[in-house]
């Protein structure tokens, strides 16, 4: 599991990828009863930012999450770096 964490576009990227068995990410998306990448979506989204999920059945996953990193005043902090 490799984990990384960068300033982009304002904000923080977390990606979190793995050599694992992977899986098919549309199917789990229809799975009754499994909210797991529904509910890590919708927290980003009311965060202000996005999630990513690749994978595929034997190929490892990568899952990112981008949220904007927001001043005391509640307008976005200048984050520098060079993806920003």
């Amino acid at each position: 599991v490799t984990v990384e964490v960068s300033s982009r576009r304002g904000g923080l990227l977390l990606r979190v990828t793995d050599d694992g068995d992977g899986f098919d990410v549309e199917a789990a998306g229809r799975e009754p009863g499994h909210l797991g990448l529904a509910s890590m979506r919708e927290r980003a989204e009311l965060a202000g930012g996005e999630l990513s999920v690749e994978s595929r059945p034997g190929a490892g996953t990568t899952v990112e999450a981008w949220l904007p990193v927001l001043q005391a005043g509640g307008g976005e902090a200048d984050c520098g770096g060079a993806g920003a």
